[in-house]
């Protein structure tokens, strides 16, 4: 797995990037993005990615689900600023999507993180 911090309106560059690295293109990726912030910063930025897909590839990401870390975070204490439930990352990604024809999509998934106390 990889982790992406991407600015709002990313460099083209930037989007060709995690474009390749996130479509299926030759190899049988799944994307299934981080969405850990409650404040829909990440799901605009994934939005904004598939778009840049569809506009260059002419089809958009296929999401298959949304990742967050909810549980883990309750393992720690919490989290603040980074806790969202499965379902609410799930739902801003589902809204960013859906804001337009171009990337609107239903994710099939939501999966979360939950850190082992235990080694």
């Amino acid at each position: 797995m990889f982790h992406v911090r991407l600015r709002l309106a990313p460099h083209r560059l930037e989007q060709r990037s995690v474009l390749n690295l996130s479509s299926p293109g030759q190899f049988n990726r799944q994307a299934i993005p981080q969405i850990y912030t409650p404040n829909d910063v990440q799901a605009q930025q994934w939005y904004h990615i598939s778009r840049f897909g569809a506009h260059t590839l002419g089809r958009p990401i296929p999401f298959v689900g949304v990742l967050t870390t909810f549980a883990g975070c309750q393992l720690t204490g919490g989290c603040e600023g980074i806790d969202n439930l499965p379902s609410q990352g799930w739902r801003q990604l589902y809204d960013a999507l859906d804001q337009d024809p171009l990337t609107s999509q239903s994710p099939l998934y939501s999966t979360d993180i939950k850190f082992s106390t235990q080694p």
